[in-house]
């Protein structure tokens, strides 16, 4: 019964797809009118929704206010949400960073050693210097 109900659903979708990809092949001009008035009402309804939301939060400040209740208490709870919100995004940021500075003391370690390893040479001939092979 669900299956019959998504099938329906994804063939609705699909032509609707096929419509629009229709309707912008044969005028591109009303194609691209109708999906900045879209895009318009999206920047419209999210605006809609943050005065909401600045609404209720004023209505809560108002209403613990008349019942006597501390605003600090909120505001300390709020600000601990993001300490804890800014606590995690910064763990990763450390973690990277440190990965970062032990690559590079890794990697001038790993040249040191290989550039003084292979400039010196331990065991070759020395030019000019030391005993000579007589002829």
């Amino acid at each position: 019964m669900e299956r019959m109900k998504m099938k329906e659903i994804d063939a609705k979708k699909e032509q609707e797809r096929r419509e629009l990809e229709k309707f912008k092949e044969e005028n591109p001009q009303a194609y691209a009118e109708m999906i900045a008035q879209q895009e318009e009402e999206k920047k419209q309804q999210a605006a809609q929704k943050k005065r909401e939301r600045l609404l209720q939060a004023a209505a809560e400040r108002k209403r613990r206010q008349e019942a006597g209740e501390d605003d600090d208490d909120a505001a300390s709870q709020a600000a601990a949400k993001k300490k804890k919100s800014k606590k995690s995004s910064g763990s990763w940021y450390s973690m990277i960073s440190g990965l970062v500075v032990l690559a590079i003391i890794g990697g001038i370690g790993y040249f040191v050693f290989t550039g003084a390893s292979g400039a010196g040479g331990g065991g070759g001939r020395s030019s000019g210097k030391g005993k000579k092979k007589r002829g």
